[in-house]
């Protein structure tokens, strides 16, 4: 019951935001319409009691009042709900807006990575999409509540013994938590399920599995996976829905008796006198309305129940955010419970710093401005990084110096961590252990959206943004997503001037999500993440992470010579490092510095040339591939 009270204070309190106008508007009208049925029964009352009185307006009035209460009863929960349903839309609306900007603004990478966190957003978004229904439910129990309460005080008026029937109504109503607890046990048990069941339907789904599944013969064993999967959830929903079942017979149990008890009492006054015509009247027309109201109230309250478990998680996320700001901005609150809660290490103090001789960590040092300009270089110093959930570090003790201005070609073996140590120098992963400094500041004491603004990066697994072909482009730097000349030039030094001609113009649409979109092979896509990757200016870092893993040797060698020329165009205007993972060691010549990683750790660092001098783990993998190739 508490979290169906927080949920739909929650609830007020984001429709007054959202659009107060219609929440008056359309709870008004659904209170008033719901209010209209006790009050049929009492004007019924006091027209059948009127029928003998000489003044014949008088029953012409009520007769005329009861007509209007009929007819308010019939056509005003018609009109409210036209109103809040568009609250319940707008209100989902404003629900997934605030959810998109907890995972894109608020929680880091790590956190929006860790299955923890996916199950919470999973349902999260479960509960947003039955938003208008939870809307609908929140203001029809509100009506509901008045409406038993006025009806408990007409039926008082006939007998105050028929006050049990409310009262004991009350008793289903505070065991609907009890009643509703092992279906939410239940879908937050299913979730992992749902997820799997979701992966499943997309796989036989998506045109683009097709190819590898018609090969394999996988169609038939997909099936059987998803059937499996569905017969699962089903069951733990079954099993869960027959509990619920049966505790809300239970809970029924006590009203049911008292129901019947109390129209035996009627009966019982009507033989002796003591409850005229009219009482009759209101009694037969309140008392089955005593039992719709109670069955319209609980399942408000278990549809309202049903979300209150996503919505006060929810709220929780939102509490540990606000923690997290708190710590990030120095002010009150425990750092460390903020740092717990959001589950990282960067809300409070940073990973490596020196605790005080009491015992506490200092206190978070003022934000440090991001540069304009790298004038000394990066440093790693003792780096570290542990994936939550990890048996261990896939990065740990990485000590490197490299000079402003320079080119880093980053080789090695599958899970070396080249990725990962991509994601920290970006800081989308803050370190585990140790610091990343730049030109001597801690990157941990910059604030996150001014040194996502300084940093650029091709990432190994792009997005394929399905806009128009400009803003496509244009998102990578979005203060400028709709500037023509900057997305020009990305398109050019992207050498994707090809793709822009298939489309058309930068107006044109890609992706199937649009009737008019044009596809685009693996490669063309693969140029349009590099142009939106060259939209900043002077970064001062920029990383390409296997940039040419689906592209052909001609495209290679293109993309090759772009990134290269662009190396020195950033290193000449900003001072900025440029990182080049890649498992192709003939493009890494070019680089000032080759950067080996094995199991976790610097193997060796230093100018092609001379590490290839020096023999060891890169002389040989690079003579590997060279016998491949000759």
């Amino acid at each position: 019951m508490t979290q169906t009270l927080r949920a739909l204070l929650y609830l007020g309190r984001l429709s007054w935001r959202t659009d107060r106008f219609r929440l008056l508007l359309g709870g008004g009208l659904l209170l008033l319409g719901t209010l209209c049925s006790p009050l049929v029964a009492l004007v019924s009352r006091i027209f059948v009691e009127s029928l003998g009185s000489p003044d014949r307006a008088v029953i012409v009035g009520l007769a005329l009042g009861l007509v209007a209460a009929l007819v308010g009863q019939l056509m005003l929960g018609h009109f409210a709900h036209l109103w809040y349903f568009e609250l319940g839309e707008r209100d989902e609306a404003a629900l997934n807006h605030h959810l998109a900007g907890i995972v894109t603004d608020d929680l880091g990478l790590e956190e929006v990575d860790s299955p923890a966190t996916a199950d919470l957003l999973d349902r999260a978004r479960m509960d947003i999409v039955r938003t208008r229904a939870t809307v609908a439910a929140g203001l029809t129990l509100t009506a509901s509540c008045a409406q038993l309460l006025m009806t408990a005080v007409l039926l008082s008026t006939v007998s105050p013994a028929l006050l049990v029937l409310p009262f004991t109504a009350a008793v289903p109503v505070l065991l609907t938590n009890w009643a509703e607890r092992p279906l939410r046990e239940a879908q937050s048990g299913a979730t992992p399920a749902r997820r799997r069941l979701a992966h499943l339907h997309e796989l036989v789904s998506s045109p683009a599995s097709q190819k590898e599944i018609r090969l394999g013969g996988g169609a038939a064993h997909l099936a059987r996976l998803h059937a499996g999967t569905h017969e699962e959830i089903l069951r733990s929903m079954n099993r869960a829905h027959a509990r619920v079942a049966v505790r809300r017979v239970i809970g029924q149990l006590p009203f049911t008796l008292t129901f019947a008890a109390a129209m035996a009492v009627v009966v019982w006054l009507s033989h002796r006198g003591a409850v005229g015509v009219g009482g009759v009247v209101l009694t037969l027309l309140l008392a089955p309305q005593v039992s719709q109201q109670v069955t319209a109230l609980l399942q408000s309250l278990g549809t309202v129940g049903a979300a209150a478990q996503g919505l006060c998680e929810l709220q929780e996320l939102e509490a540990a955010v606000a923690r997290r700001r708190s710590a990030d901005r120095g002010g009150p609150g425990d750092e460390s419970t903020a740092a717990a809660a959001s589950g990282t290490g960067h809300a409070g103090t940073p990973h490596g710093a020196p605790d005080r001789a009491d015992g506490r960590p200092d206190a978070m040092p003022a934000h440090a401005r991001v540069p304009d300009r790298l004038a000394d270089g990066i440093r790693l110093e003792n780096l570290g990084y542990t994936y939550p959930g990890a048996a261990g570090p896939v990065l740990r003790g990485l000590d490197l110096a490299v000079p402003a201005g320079s080119s880093v070609a980053v080789v090695g073996e599958n899970g070396a961590g080249k990725s990962t140590l991509v994601k920290l120098l970006h800081g989308l992963y803050p370190p585990g252990t140790g610091r990343i400094l730049l030109d001597g500041a801690d990157l941990a004491d910059t604030r996150p959206r001014e040194w996502f603004a300084a940093t650029s990066a091709l990432f190994q697994d792009f997005e394929h943004f399905d806009f128009r072909l400009g803003e496509s482009i244009g998102i990578g730097d979005v203060p400028h997503v709709d500037d023509g000349d900057r997305i020009g030039a990305a398109v050019r030094r992207a050498g994707a001037e090809s793709v822009v001609r298939r489309v058309g113009s930068l107006d044109g649409h890609v992706g199937r999500r649009y009737t008019d979109g044009t596809e685009l092979s693996g490669g063309q896509w693969q140029s349009l993440a590099f142009a939106r990757t060259l939209m900043k200016r002077r970064p001062l870092v920029l990383s390409l992470d296997e940039p040419a893993h689906s592209l052909d040797p001609v495209a290679e060698q293109r993309l090759q010579d772009a990134y290269e020329e662009t190396a020195r165009s950033y290193a000449h205007t900003s001072g900025a490092v440029t990182f080049y993972v890649t498992h192709r060691l003939s493009t890494v010549k070019s680089a000032d510095f080759v950067l080996v990683l094995r199991d976790g750790r610097v193997e060796a660092f230093g100018p092609h040339n001379e590490l290839l001098s020096a023999g060891g783990y890169y002389a040989e993998l690079f003579r590997m591939q060279a016998r491949a190739y000759a």
